[in-house]
This record gives C-alpha cells, sequence and structure tokens, in this order.
C-alpha cells in the first residue's frame, strides 16, 4: 500500500511533516469486520508469542502509514548500561500491543453488537465465543493472550530485571503506547455506548416482568367482606407497618451477637442467616451471621501472602 509524502521526502518512517498526514488516512475503505480481524490478527501470532508488525495493518483494516505514524510518536526506548540496543525496539512491542488489545477490543465489540440476551452473563458468553476465534487461528492456541501478556512483560524488563529504573522507565512509557493504541482502534473498532446497552437491559427486564392480570385494589373500594377473615370467625387485624431502620440500630443489633468460635472446622458455612457489609479501609469489612456466631470476611488482596506466612509462624509456636 502506497504512501504518498509531501514535499518529495524520502518514503521512511514518518517525521512530523508526515505525522499529520498519516493520521488522516488511517483506515483502508473496507468496512470494518471483527471477527475477520480476531482470526487474522491471531494468525500471524509467532511461537514465541509476539508479532511483527508487518501483516497486522491489513489484518485490522489500517493503512501501513497509520502504524508507522504511532511508532514515530513514541518516546526514546530506555537502555541499560549493560544492554545492547536492539534496532527499532518499540516495533515488537508495539505490534504485540496492538495485536492483544485488537483482540480484545474486537470481542468486546461482537459482545454488544449482537441482538439477542443483553444481560451481562450473556453478554460475558458471548465474549468468550468471540475469543476462542482467536485461540482457533492462533497456533499457540488457548495461550494466544497469556503468551502475549508473558512476552510483553519479558521484553519490558529486558536483561535490567522487573524492579530496576531503566524497567519502570519502561512500563510508564508503555502506557503512552496503550494510549496511542486505544486511539487508533476508535477510529475503526469504536467501543459500544454503555448507556445504550444498559437501557436495552432496563428494558427486557421490565418486558420479562409478569404483568398483574388485574387493576389493583385501593383501600377506598376495599370491604370488609373482601378482607381474608380467620377460621375462628375474629375479624382480620390490619398487617404490621414495615419501618426502615437506622444504620446505628442495625449494628447494634449485631453486635449483641455471639462470635463465632475460631477453629474452621466448626463453622456451618451452609447455614449462613444474613450478613451485613461495613464500609472501611481496604475494602471494608463484611460480617457473616453463622449458626454458630458472627465472622469477619475481609479480602485479602496484596496482604494475602504476609497473612498466610503469619499464620504459618504463629501454628508452629
Amino acid at each position: 500500500q502506497a504512501f504518498i509524502f509531501p514535499y518529495g521526502c524520502s518514503p521512511c518512517r514518518p517525521c512530523l511533516l508526515c505525522t499529520h498526514f498519516a493520521s488522516t488516512t488511517t483506515m483502508a475503505s473496507e468496512p470494518a469486520d471483527p471477527a475477520a480481524a480476531i482470526s487474522a490478527v491471531a494468525a500471524l501470532q509467532l511461537p514465541d508469542g509476539h508479532w511483527a508488525l508487518e501483516g497486522l495493518a491489513e489484518a485490522l483494516g489500517f493503512k501501513v502509514s497509520a502504524l508507522e505514524a504511532l511508532l514515530a510518536k513514541l518516546p526514546e526506548w530506555p537502555v541499560g548500561r549493560s544492554e545492547a540496543l536492539e534496532p527499532e525496539p518499540w516495533r515488537p512491542v508495539a505490534a504485540t500491543s496492538l495485536a492483544r488489545k485488537a483482540m480484545e477490543r474486537c470481542a468486546t465489540v461482537l459482545a454488544a453488537s449482537s441482538d439477542g440476551d443483553s444481560s451481562q452473563a450473556a453478554t460475558k458468553v458471548r465474549r468468550q465465543e468471540a475469543l476462542s476465534l482467536a485461540e482457533k487461528a492462533s497456533p499457540l492456541g488457548p495461550e494466544v493472550l497469556n503468551s502475549a501478556e508473558a512476552w510483553l512483560d519479558m521484553a519490558l524488563a529486558g536483561s535490567v530485571g522487573h524492579g530496576s529504573s531503566i524497567a519502570v522507565q519502561r512500563q510508564k512509557q508503555s502506557l503512552v503506547l496503550e494510549r496511542l493504541i486505544s486511539e487508533l482502534l476508535n477510529s475503526r473498532y469504536p467501543l459500544p455506548d454503555w448507556r445504550k446497552a444498559l437501557a436495552a437491559r432496563k428494558k427486557q427486564a421490565s418486558a420479562s416482568a409478569p404483568q398483574a392480570q388485574s387493576a389493583p385494589v385501593t383501600a377506598e373500594s376495599s370491604t370488609s367482606a373482601e378482607r381474608p377473615v380467620p377460621a375462628n370467625g375474629e375479624a382480620a387485624t390490619a398487617p404490621p407497618a414495615l419501618t426502615r431502620q437506622s444504620s446505628g440500630e442495625l449494628l447494634l443489633q449485631w453486635r449483641d451477637l455471639p462470635s463465632a468460635p475460631l477453629e474452621p472446622g466448626a463453622l456451618s458455612w451452609t447455614s449462613a442467616m444474613s450478613l451485613l457489609h461495613l464500609n472501611g479501609g481496604s475494602g471494608g469489612v463484611t460480617l457473616l451471621q453463622l449458626r454458630e456466631g458472627v465472622i469477619g470476611i475481609k479480602p485479602q488482596r496484596m496482604s494475602a501472602a504476609a497473612e498466610w506466612l503469619f499464620f504459618l509462624l504463629f501454628a508452629g509456636l
């Protein structure tokens, strides 16, 4: 695909003079086909998990000049003292990042473009079905995305290691690459409008809700003969009015409940009766009332390894 450079400059990587011209001619004339793009991109994956830039433009429906213009906007690749500078180090990193992000974007577009069930569960299933196209076309099969992420992690770390300042600089500069890729994909594979998807879910939920077969009975039209009468003949009493408890009253009730024992084997999880979530730092805590008492559940997240090590040390003492 030929690219016309103004002022007769040589057909090299677009300079600042050509970048604006390249950005105005990014897409090919053919309409976007997300399903075909997923299969075409996945088929170009190399055995070690990364992609070369050659062929990606045609697979995604972009002009080659658009990808070259993207590379021209990237900052200089940081190099460690003991590293040998490879020619154009951004090129395979940009190609792999573009391929991975393009397949995920196309899967999202396909999942949201269906006219069927618009629930979150159905959308998730359709997205997995779209990603299965990549697994069938890639030479790495189900590891198409995992291998790409692993290759990118190793490429950004290089021989300097993950914790070095050079690796940190590369990670920060890769965020610039992700932003440029998103802008490029938005021009041909825009993200679905989440407002329309939410409105469709609400419309589907209201349509599937059971409709009342008879008109509601008002308090004025209801007579004593229409109200149910107990078997003993006494007049039926009005049902108690429902009142909303304040958060302080609810917390006092939970404080009066006994706590569960510390032995995990003594807890019957299937006997859970109620729960209460309390907001706080690091996600708060959720109180769960079991038959044996109340326990607190909290996600461990980043401190999971430290808490498990503390448990092992405590058990050994």
